[in-house]
């Protein structure tokens, strides 16, 4: 399902929704987590970002993914796995691993955010306007569209980067990858 026929549409309701509590931008794995969480919580949510299906695979340890309920959105389980450290350096580890479905992450978490009515305007954030004095902060998208909240959370991964002020001399962004595959043999 696309994001647009899930949740409610942020501009089609401005005088309905007022001054929002947050505004999460990325509209990704975290993005669409940390919106339902907010918004379970009471708080009113919009999310910005684009409408596009999750592309990345996501790999996890089955038990802790089981603990935290969300067992029904593994698509695929290897009772072991083999992890290389290095050149004549592997590890078996004896402990179940997974491979999360993306569409069935993307249903989970729509279904989670649309419950607790979380707002979506689908869009590219060009500005960001934050003040930590100020009672509002603002984005500004580049359908000229802006949006008011009491705070911003950049969930966006590294595309986040050119809208953070870093104290003088530190990296613009970091970043944390890793690197799998998966072979059937």
């Amino acid at each position: 399902a696309s994001i647009v026929s899930a949740l409610p549409r942020l501009a089609e309701r401005p005088s309905e929704v007022g001054l929002l509590d947050v505004t999460v931008v990325g509209a990704g794995p975290a993005g669409l987590a940390l919106a339902w969480k907010l918004a379970a919580q009471g708080l009113s949510v919009a999310l910005i970002g684009r409408d596009l299906p999750f592309t990345k695979n996501y790999g996890v340890w089955v038990d802790e993914f089981r603990a935290i309920g969300k067992g029904r959105v593994l698509e695929y389980e290897w009772e072991e796995c083999l992890c290389y450290f290095g050149q004549d350096r592997e590890v078996v580890l004896k402990r179940p691993y997974g491979r999360v479905g993306r569409r069935l992450l993307r249903e989970h978490l729509l279904t989670k955010c649309a419950e607790f009515k979380v707002y979506f305007q689908e869009g590219e954030v060009v500005q960001v306007n934050a003040d930590p004095v100020a009672s509002s902060s603002s984005v500004l998208l580049k359908s000229g569209i802006r949006i008011e909240s009491r705070l911003i959370n950049l969930a966006s991964g590294a595309a986040a980067g050119e809208f953070l002020d870093f104290e003088k001399g530190a990296p613009r962004v970091a970043a944390q990858t890793a690197y799998g595959i998966e072979a059937v043999v």
